[in-house]
C-alpha cells in the first residue's frame, strides 16, 4: 500500500467544499426584515415576535396587537387592516403604517 501526497486545495476548491446555508425563501426573508430590521417597530414600547415556520410576525404594543402573515399576494393581517395589505417588499411603508396604528391612541 503506497501513499501518494495530494496537492493542497486551491482557494476556489476550498470555497466549493465549504458548507452553505440553505437558501431562504421570500416569505421568511420578508418576515425577518419586518420583525428584526424595522427600527420603528422597536421603539415606543412596540415589540415583535417572529414565527418563521408559519411566515408570521406579531407586532404588539401594550394590549394592541397586529398579526401579519406573508403570503404570495403580499401581507395579510389579523385583525383586518386594508392599509397594511402591501407587497412583501414594502417593508418601510408597512412599518410606518403599523407604527401609526399602534401609537395613534397616544
Amino acid at each position: 500500500m503506497s501513499f501518494r501526497p495530494v496537492p493542497p486545495l486551491t482557494p476556489e476548491e476550498r470555497e466549493q467544499l465549504r458548507p452553505k446555508p440553505p437558501p431562504v425563501n421570500e416569505f421568511v426573508r420578508a418576515c425577518r426584515n419586518l420583525a428584526l430590521h424595522s427600527p420603528r417597530l422597536h421603539r415606543d414600547g412596540i415589540t415583535t415576535e417572529l414565527d418563521e415556520d408559519a411566515f408570521r410576525v406579531l407586532v404588539r404594543r401594550g394590549d394592541q396587537a397586529v398579526h401579519l402573515t406573508a403570503t404570495s399576494n403580499g401581507w395579510a393581517t389579523d385583525p383586518n387592516y386594508p392599509e397594511l395589505h402591501l407587497p412583501l417588499e414594502s417593508t418601510v411603508p408597512l412599518e410606518r403604517q403599523i407604527h401609526a396604528i399602534l401609537t395613534q391612541s397616544d
